[in-house]
C-alpha cells in the first residue's frame, strides 16, 4: 500500500511523522512525507519518498506575527490566533502541495497541522485517511483542552468545563482558516465549503501518539481514538559525538541539559539561564536548535553545540531544561530525569502541567514570567528531590517498554485493510 503522510510544524511536530513513516515502510508500504527541505535527508535515507512543502516555517517564525506567537505563553488563544497570521498567508500555498504528494496514494496519514486539509484531499480522490496527533486534542471531561488556559489549573474545574474547553479549541483551529481552506477546497478540489460541525475533530478517525502512561487514556474517547504511545526515531546507535563534547561530559558531574528548539533564543533568557546555573553550581550543555543561539563567551562549566540526538544525550544529563514541545517533552521523560518547562505557547503549558502530574519536575515556568530567582528554585528541586528522582527514572522506564510505532503500525494495518 502507498501511503502519504502530511506533516508540517515544528522539529517535534514532524519527527514523530517521519519516525512513524519508517516503522510503515519497514512493514512493507510504499512511504511518501510531505514536509519541509530540511528534512528531506532524514526522509530519504531509509527508503522514505520526499515531498517538498514550500511554506519555511523557520521565517514565518521570526516575522512580526511569529514572535507575538512565541511571547503568548500566558494566554494560548491569542498565541493560536497570532500563528493563524504566520500560517494563513501560506495555507493555499501549503494545500497545493499537499495535494501534488497524494497523487497516486492509496491512503492519507494527516498531522497536526494537517487536519485541514488531508481530509478534504482523501474525500477527492476516495482514499482513506486518519489524523496523526501529538497531543490529547479530542473531547473529553478529564482533562482541559491542551489549548486552554485552564490546563495549569485543570483541578480547580469540572468535567463540563473541560468539555467545553474542547469545543473553544476545535474552533481556534477552525475558524481563523476556515475562508482561505473553504476557498481553497471549492477551487482545487470542487467540494463544498464544510461548516464548523464537520470539521469537529471527534467525528475522524485518530492516532494519539502519547504514552498512557504521562496522560491516561480517557474514558469517554470513542473506540475510533486509539492511544498508541510516543514515536521516537532513534539515532545514537549511529551517531558520533565529537570528541570536546565528549571531553566535556567526561570532565565532571552530568550536566543539565538548556534547549528551546524552534521558539529562538533571546540573549536575555540564556543570561537568566546562565546566571541560575552560576547560582546553583550546575553544569550546563546549552543545545543552539533552531533558535541560533550565537552567545560566543561561555563560562568553562557551560558546553554550546548546535545539536544532539535526545536519545544520545539526555539519558546522560542530570535534567533538561526546555520549552514543553510535545517531541522533546516526550523524550525528555523517557530518559529518565526530571524535567524543567518553560512554555512558549500552544500545547506547551498542556505538557508542563502533565509532568507536574506525574511527579517528574517542578512547576512550569511561563517563558513570560521567567527570573533567575524562579529558575534557580526550579533547578534546585530538579536536583535535589530524590523522589523525584525515583518518580522520573521509573517512568523512563515504563515509557522505554512502549512501542509506540509498532502499535501505530499495527492500528493502521487493520484500518486501512478493511477499507
Amino acid at each position: 500500500m502507498k501511503i502519504t503522510i502530511l506533516a508540517i510544524g515544528t522539529q517535534g511536530d514532524v519527527r514523530p511523522l517521519i519516525a512513524l513513516g519508517k516503522g510503515l515502510h519497514v512493514a512493507g508500504h510504499e512511504v511518501g512525507i510531505a514536509t519541509y527541505g530540511f528534512y528531506e535527508t532524514l526522509v530519504r535515507q531509509d527508503g522514505l519518498e520526499f515531498f517538498l512543502v514550500q511554506f519555511d516555517i523557520l521565517e514565518a517564525l521570526k516575522s512580526k506575527a511569529g514572535q507575538a506567537t512565541m511571547e503568548s505563553s500566558d494566554n494560548s488563544v491569542r498565541s493560536l490566533l497570532n500563528f493563524a497570521k504566520v500560517i494563513g498567508p501560506s495555507m493555499a500555498q501549503i494545500g497545493d502541495d499537499f495535494l501534488a504528494a497524494c497523487q497516486n496514494t492509496d491512503a492519507i496519514i494527516c498531522s497536526s497541522f494537517a487536519c485541514h486539509f488531508g481530509p478534504n484531499i482523501a474525500k477527492k480522490l476516495n482514499v482513506p485517511f486518519i489524523d496523526a496527533f501529538l497531543q490529547p486534542v479530542h473531547p473529553t471531561c478529564a482533562f482541559a483542552n491542551f489549548l486552554s488556559p485552564l490546563v495549569l489549573h485543570r483541578h480547580k474545574f469540572g468535567g463540563l468545563v473541560n468539555k467545553v474547553t474542547h469545543v473553544l479549541g476545535d474552533a481556534l483551529l477552525w475558524f481563523p482558516y476556515r475562508s482561505v481552506i473553504n476557498q481553497w477546497c471549492q477551487e482545487r478540489l470542487n467540494l463544498p465549503p464544510l461548516s464548523f460541525k464537520q470539521f469537529r475533530l471527534q467525528q475522524r478517525p485518530a492516532l494519539c501518539a502519547v504514552s498512557p502512561n504521562v496522560v491516561p487514556r480517557p474514558l469517554d474517547w470513542n473506540k475510533d481514538i486509539e492511544m498508541t504511545g510516543y514515536w521516537f526515531i532513534d539515532e545514537a546507535s549511529d551517531w558520533q559525538p565529537p570528541a570536546g563534547l565528549v571531553a566535556f561530559l567526561e570532565a565532571g558531574s552530568p550536566p543539565i541539559s538548556v534547549g528551546f528548539g524552534s521558539m529562538g533564543t533571546s540573549e536575555q533568557l540564556i543570561t537568566i539561564v546562565l546566571e541560575a546555573l552560576a547560582r546553583t553550581k550546575q553544569r550546563g550543555l546549552l543545545l543552539t536548535g533552531w533558535g541560533g543561539l550565537s552567545l560566543s563567551d561561555l563560562p568553562d562549566n557551560v558546553f554550546k553545540i548546535e545539536s544532539v540526538p535526545h536519545d544520545w544525550l539526555f539519558p546522560r544529563m542530570a535534567a533538561v531544561i526546555h520549552h514543553g514541545g510535545a517531541g522533546t517533552t516526550a523524550a525528555g521523560l523517557r530518559a529518565g530525569i526530571p524535567s524543567i518547562l518553560i512554555p512558549f505557547m500552544m500545547d506547551q503549558p498542556f505538557w508542563g502541567q502533565r509532568v507536574i502530574d506525574v511527579g517528574v519536575g517542578p512547576q512550569p515556568i511561563l517563558r513570560k514570567k521567567l527570573s533567575v530567582e524562579r529558575l534557580v528554585a526550579a533547578i534546585t528541586t530538579a536536583i535535589t528531590d530524590k523522589d523525584m528522582h525515583k518518580r522520573a527514572a521509573l517512568l523512563g522506564q515504563r515509557i522505554q517498554a512502549e512501542e509506540g510505532v509498532a502499535r501505530a503500525v499495527e492500528i493502521i494495518n487493520r484500518r486501512f485493510s478493511n477499507r
